[in-house]
């Protein structure tokens, strides 16, 4: 079958078909003939022209080609502007086949409207040519090797970004081919989005909308929250915070007293002192044991208590003289936990006092001790009595070595973290914070 063609009324238009017989061998058939069929016509039209196909014979077409040739003329019914169709049919292998070989459409001859149309085109492309030549005759004028040079400054940038552009171009070329940057790019957007439809997005909205109900009541607790602070009484809670900070420095002197108090106690004549010199004197007729050794340990141990007493006198003289107002920011926690701690060794420091006191538990066991000399079967005794002292002094140096005083007479006190949030800064350059 030919394709659809253009033609001008008058033209002459060819089509050419080729006929099979049954067993799709090229055949040659006999009584080929055409009709031509005006398109739109009714189904009972006559054709516009009919007539016989020619048999291609030359020995170089194979068996069964034929040409159709449609004079498309006024004489023969065509119109311009028409559309038509060509069928064919032919005797072949017993068999009638009928085809459409091809169809053509019509366009109007030249009328004299167009020829003047034409006239002033004619007219147009005369006067642009008048003005090309004026451009030429002035182009001959110009310097056209100068012109020449920057143009080729121009084609060797354009050159040089061509290469580029074409760099860019292999790349991309790479980038989309499988296993490219983008082609990897490309798969896995494909796989989140296969793996999005498999999701119960009903179920995650359903999630999300629970989500968002939880953060709006939370909003809406915060919000009151803030506004409760806005309305808070800052000065009032600072005044407070002063309050308490004043509670912390008498507390801090009651500790200061009775540190002086157990200083006191510990210097030659004090009570301990005396207690101590007594628990000497008692043990040096225990012939046998190595009283003098111990003596000489529980005095050093003593003096260790001395110096470190002093220390945690200088620190408590020290906290009194702090700029406590200017770590308010961050004193709120401290306090509350120096008051937690300032109570127990309030309480720890009374019970000592009262251990210490006439018939308290320690000066029991100081009691317990004899103060005769002792001789056969009270050795077991005495030994047994000197161990249990030996127990408690070295409790008393087991808690008192644990303090440290770098600076004479003043207790270290490092607070490390509060309510288990590490404390961060130094109180100077860098103000007190939780971390």
């Amino acid at each position: 079958m030919s394709g659809h063609q253009s033609a001008t009324l008058g033209d002459t238009v060819y089509f050419w078909f080729a006929a099979n017989d049954t067993s799709g061998s090229g055949n040659d058939g006999a009584s080929a003939v055409y009709d031509v069929r005006e398109a739109g016509a009714a189904a009972d039209a006559a054709p516009l022209l009919s007539g016989s196909a020619t048999l291609l014979s030359h020995a170089n077409y194979p068996a069964g080609c034929y040409e159709v040739a449609v004079a498309a003329t006024s004489g023969n019914g065509f119109a311009a502007s028409d559309t038509f169709a060509v069928f064919a049919t032919l005797a072949v292998d017993s068999q009638n086949p009928t085809g459409i070989v091809g169809s053509c459409t019509l366009t109007p001859l030249a009328t004299a409207a167009s020829i003047t149309a034409l006239d002033a085109v004619v007219d147009t492309v005369k006067v642009d040519t008048a003005a090309i030549l004026v451009d030429t005759n002035e182009l001959q004028g110009d310097d056209v090797p100068g012109l020449i040079s920057t143009l080729d400054a121009v084609v060797d940038t354009v050159k040089v970004d061509t290469a580029a552009i074409l760099v860019d171009t292999n790349e991309l070329q790479g980038d989309w081919t499988n296993g490219g940057r983008l082609d990897v790019i490309i798969d896995a957007i494909l796989a989140d989005t296969n793996e999005l439809q498999g999701d119960d997005v009903p179920g995650l909205i359903s999630t999300l909308d629970a989500v968002v109900d939880t953060v709006k009541v939370d909003t809406a607790a915060i919000l009151v929250d803030t506004n409760e602070l806005q309305g808070d009484d800052v000065p009032g809670l600072i005044s407070t915070l002063d309050a308490v900070v004043d509670t912390v420095k008498a507390e801090t002197v009651l500790i200061l007293a009775d540190t002086n108090e157990l200083q006191g106690d510990w210097t030659n004549g004090g009570r301990l002192d005396v207690i101590i010199d007594a628990i000497l004197a008692d043990t040096n007729e225990l012939q046998g044991d190595d009283v003098p050794g111990l003596i000489s340990t529980l005095d050093a141990v003593v003096d260790t208590v001395k110096v470190d007493t002093a220390a945690i006198l200088v620190d408590t003289n020290e906290l009194q003289g702090d700029d406590v107002p200017g770590l308010i920011s961050t004193l709120d926690a401290v306090v509350d936990t120096v008051k937690a701690e300032t109570v127990l060794i309030l309480a720890d420091t009374n019970e000592l006092q009262g251990d210490w006191a006439n018939g308290g538990r320690l000066d029991l066991l100081l009691d317990a001790i004899p103060t005769t000399a002792m001789r056969g079967t009270d050795s077991a005794a005495t030994a047994t009595n000197l161990a249990t002292v030996d127990t408690v002094v070295d409790a008393i140096k087991a808690v008192t070595d644990q303090m440290v005083f770098t600076k004479a007479n003043e207790l270290d006190a490092n607070t490390q973290s509060i309510n288990g949030a590490e404390v961060t800064g130094d109180g100077n350059a860098t103000p007190w914070d939780g971390a």
